[in-house]
């Protein structure tokens, strides 16, 4: 057990809740958060100055420690223990020998990977890396300068989804709560055409406290923009 590594892994949990995604993947360099539907995927990079450890943890000389979890379980789990006596690698957490332990979920990691590879393959826009077509139509649009926007985050819960209309071209459903959002973050989005139009990926890249988080969400285009024929 490295007690050093136990601490920087409550500071990534603290961390990983910010995302507000029930599934979380623990990987060197950044968190990935998804849904329960598989809808949507949030990254969040993480400095390795503050987490040396945990980025310096191998399971052999190539393969960096990786770890898939439901978070809530987790935490529901390391609150019966001593997490300082937890063995933390590849298989899971471990406690008093083995006699207690939390797994990593490798179904659901592979399942991640396969999404998060997609996404990622989209968002390169080369057609030899994607199976589908994707262009890059707006590049980190600031949200923050948008009064429709800002308008949309004062909404509470009760009102309800509402429909934002980005820049006269992309509608997108919005809710008070589908952004992780402080009102000291910055927030802007990026916009990638799918399907010659059918549909777009929109990427909203969040600034907490010098940290980037991306979100990457996937609309059906209900506008008939026409960009890209």
């Amino acid at each position: 057990m490295n007690a050093g590594l136990n601490n920087e892994f409550l500071d990534l949990i603290k961390l990983s809740k910010q995302m507000k995604k029930p599934i979380v993947k623990f990987q060197p360099h950044k968190l990935i958060g998804i849904d329960e539907q598989f809808a949507s995927i949030t990254t969040y990079e993480i400095n390795e100055e503050k987490f040396p450890l945990f980025h310096e943890m191998k399971v052999n000389d190539n393969q960096p420690l990786e770890l898939t979890v439901i978070i809530n379980d987790l935490i529901a789990w390391i609150k019966k223990v001593d997490f300082d006596k937890v063995n933390i690698v590849q298989w899971g957490f471990f406690y008093d020998e083995g006699k207690t332990y939390f797994p990593n979920d490798f179904d659901l990691m592979r399942a991640v990977n396969q999404l998060t590879s997609k996404v990622m393959n989209l968002t390169s826009c080369d057609p030899y890396i994607s199976d589908m077509y994707s262009k890059l139509i707006i590049d980190h649009y600031d949200l923050r300068g948008d009064d429709q926007f800002e308008e949309l985050l004062k909404l509470k819960t009760v009102d309800g989804s509402r429909m934002f209309h980005l820049l006269n071209q992309y509608m997108m459903s919005t809710f008070s709560t589908i952004h992780p959002l402080t009102k000291s973050d910055k927030i802007s989005v990026s916009v990638y055409e799918l399907e010659y139009g059918a549909s777009f990926l929109a990427v909203f890249h969040i600034i907490k406290k010098g940290q980037l988080m991306n979100e990457f969400i996937r609309y059906r285009n209900l506008l008939p923009c026409g960009i890209g024929v």
